[in-house]
């Protein structure tokens, strides 16, 4: 709802898209029944794009939290390894948008890129530290199972086709995403409308 709310979208049609979204298909609705990762791992990528629209000033002034970004980005994967993909990429935006777009002096974005690290680094040292204590320097049990079912960084066309389209070429049974949730397909035409909306807004659709 924060989210769309610095995208112009009145809590209303937030609420019901994000009930439709959720509840529409009863596959999807039992991975939220089911706790597991998926859960704060879904809230925490919501609350991170939430946090950039502000830092880009969408939809209202700015309020820029670097601190905060940081923090979410590298809270991210420690949940799901894989999703250090979005959290870069995300981080990236950050810093681009920054060095390029913002009308800022130097030196305060050079303290909002050291707030950056910071705020990445409160994340991620507990938790490493807390890693060394139980596995040392190897992988946990999670990451090795995760490995084993795929969730990997390599062949991301390949997946991407498997979890949308069509998952029986390499489970064997099942059907897409697409097939269960059909108005994922809209996602398109909101990045045409995110399109005419200005760089950040651009950047957030792709994203």
């Amino acid at each position: 709802l924060a989210f769309a709310r610095r995208l112009g979208i009145p809590a209303t049609w937030g609420s019901l898209v994000f009930v439709g979204s959720v509840a529409s298909s009863r596959l999807v609705f039992a991975q939220w029944v089911l706790p597991w990762n998926t859960s704060p791992v879904a809230a925490l990528l919501w609350l991170l794009l939430a946090t950039i629209a502000a830092h880009f000033g969408c939809g209202g002034p700015a309020r820029r939290r670097p601190l905060l970004i940081g923090f979410l980005a590298a809270a991210i994967p420690l949940f799901r390894p894989t999703e250090a993909q979005l959290s870069a990429l995300c981080l990236l935006a950050v810093v681009l948008h920054d060095l390029l777009a913002a009308p800022h002096p130097w030196m305060e974005r050079g303290r909002d890129l050291l707030r950056l690290v910071l705020g990445g680094l409160l994340a991620m040292v507990p938790y490493a530290l807390l890693h060394l204590r139980i596995y040392g320097l190897a992988p946990s049990d999670y990451m090795l199972h995760s490995q084993g079912l795929g969730f990997t960084l390599q062949g991301l066309g390949w997946k991407a086709y498997t979890l949308l389209v069509d998952p029986r070429p390499w489970f064997g049974e099942g059907e897409g995403l697409m097939r269960q949730a059909p108005y994922m397909a809209l996602a398109l035409g909101g990045l045409a409308v995110a399109w005419v909306h200005g760089a950040a807004a651009r950047l957030l659709g792709l994203l």
